[in-house]
């Protein structure tokens, strides 16, 4: 395994759930790092509220990012270097 993502609400995250991660990594445990991210859930009408505004900036070209072919090409190549 090389990474794992486990969502779990906050009203099941408690030790049983810290036991069980431990279980799957296994005796090995020393050789991974463990994160925690906490994320808010957002309401459906929140959700949709977001959306709606970033059509509207699209709409007014607002908060976009362009590249022309050679800027991509220059980025993936930056990105892929080990």
């Amino acid at each position: 395994m090389n990474q794992a993502t486990f969502s779990i609400p906050f009203s099941e995250f408690n030790p049983t759930v810290i036991a069980r991660i431990k279980a799957i990594i296994g005796d090995t445990g020393r050789d991974f790092d463990v994160f925690i991210r906490l994320k808010a859930k957002e309401t459906s009408l929140e959700t949709k509220q977001r959306i709606e505004e970033s059509m509207r900036e699209i709409e007014r070209g607002e908060n976009l990012i362009s590249f022309t072919p050679d800027e991509y090409e220059r980025l993936i190549k930056q990105l892929s270097k080990p």
